[in-house]
């Protein structure tokens, strides 16, 4: 019938693990194989120098991101010219143009990075997890001049100051070990108590369930109940004119398939 056959007018996407070309395109994958592929898993080294498994398939939601963006881009553009188009998405693809933080020195001088030697990665004082005394890990998170300043200020350590601000690298060790040792003696509480009186980057390493009530994540309803009573994460994007109204009901398979088609068709 008139449905069955292409019409110009729609615009659709693929997502595969490969895309559709080269050598590894019949290849099944799931994210933690492109995680492994790309090199963004030899970069999350744990304190024994292997790699780690990564905590949130990283792959999965940049391929559905790029999808997305993808599909709406195809879409404005058939506004203006009535054509649709067909989205190609791969979760490689995907997860690659992700890593340009990383990336410099394969782009630059053609050699693989050290990550502990690496900016975001090991290499830096004030971009790492440090032990507290009641066993508990806290990240220092903010590498600008000003929060080296403040920290290493107020610790009595500004000697160390130069060393975390001329970049990344083994030089940076005294400033590690001068850290360590000060949030070793301290709680978790303690520390962060102190951080927050000095005005820098800094978080606890929360479990996911002490995640969902910070202060900020229940302030900014970012969990919430359906009227069944399951809870879901909300949206994160926010409209303002249109707040976002989440369902939870899972459509049926081709549900919206004939008003799609027919309203394409007039």
């Amino acid at each position: 019938g008139q449905a069955s056959r292409p019409t110009p007018g729609i615009s659709y996407s693929s997502a595969k693990a490969f895309g559709n070309s080269g050598p590894y395109r019949d290849r099944p994958a799931h994210d933690l194989a492109i995680e492994a592929l790309t090199g963004v898993v030899s970069m999350t080294l744990g304190d024994d120098g292997r790699p780690a498994l990564p905590g949130i398939p990283m792959a999965d939601i940049a391929a559905g991101l790029n999808g997305l963006a993808g599909i709406l881009m195809a879409l404005m553009r058939r506004q203006q010219t009535g054509r649709g188009d067909y989205v190609e998405i791969a979760m490689l693809d995907s997860l690659l143009a992700a890593t340009p933080n990383i990336m410099g020195p394969v782009l630059a001088e053609n050699r693989a990075p050290d990550p502990k030697a690496q900016r975001t990665t090991g290499g830096a004082a004030f971009y790492r997890l440090y032990d507290t005394r009641d066993g508990r890990q806290l990240a220092l998170a903010g590498q600008e001049p000003k929060f080296v300043e403040r920290v290493l200020t107020a610790l009595g350590r500004p000697d160390l100051i130069e060393l975390c601000t001329s970049g990344p690298g083994p030089h940076q060790l005294p400033a590690v070990e001068a850290l360590q040792a000060f949030f070793k003696s301290r709680s978790l509480q303690e520390s962060l108590d102190w951080l927050a009186s000095l005005d820098v980057c800094y978080a606890p390493v929360n479990t996911l369930l002490e995640a969902t009530v910070e202060a900020q994540v229940v302030a900014r309803e970012l969990l919430r109940d359906e009227e069944r009573g399951r809870k879901f994460l909300a949206p994160a994007i926010r409209f303002a004119a249109e707040p976002a109204r989440p369902s939870l009901r899972e459509p049926l398979l081709g549900e919206h398939t004939s008003e799609i088609l027919a309203d394409l068709a007039d």
